[in-house]
């Protein structure tokens, strides 16, 4: 859902998603534009080809009618599903995290992930492992753990 207070030679909004990382959009959907108006406009796409414990990344290409473009700000979203147990929560200075399904010594490729998408943390641990967040500046991250081809997801606060 979004919304313009106004609107000039507005084409209409491109809508993209790239899944898994904030790099490869590709565009999702359309919605037409109202020209040149002064009035506040809302629009809503509902995106409903997604998975279970996934991350996708959204962003609008604006389109003015000589094709001229600007992209919004990237919105991360996190499905449903997948789960993993992360504790404490909000965390001080390291996180345990626990999947929902027993994996033996399987490896976790764990990354964790600021709203922007951005990277900023990534490690290889075992199941039940703890992970060091105390270099990391108080806000909400998301952290994602890679198994055998599965993703499971979880959002922390760091205090």
């Amino acid at each position: 859902d979004w919304e313009t207070a106004s609107e000039r030679n507005n084409r209409g909004f491109q809508i993209e998603r790239s899944a898994g990382n904030a790099f490869d959009f590709r565009p999702i959907g359309w919605k037409e534009g109202h020209g040149t108006t002064t009035a506040k406009e809302t629009y809503s796409f509902e995106d409903t080809d997604v998975k279970a414990g996934a991350v996708y990344y959204y962003r609008l290409q604006q389109v003015d009618l000589d094709a001229t473009q600007k992209a919004s700000e990237i919105r991360v979203v996190v499905t449903e599903g997948g789960a993993i147990s992360i504790v404490p929560n909000p965390a001080v200075s390291s996180v345990k995290i626990t999947l929902p399904v027993s994996i033996g010594d399987a490896a976790l490729q764990t990354s964790v992930l600021n709203t922007a998408g951005q990277l900023l943390l990534s490690a290889t641990l075992q199941n039940n492992a703890v992970l060091d967040v105390a270099n990391l500046p108080d806000g909400v991250y998301f952290l994602r753990v890679v198994v055998d081809n599965t993703v499971y997801q979880g959002r922390f606060i760091k205090e």
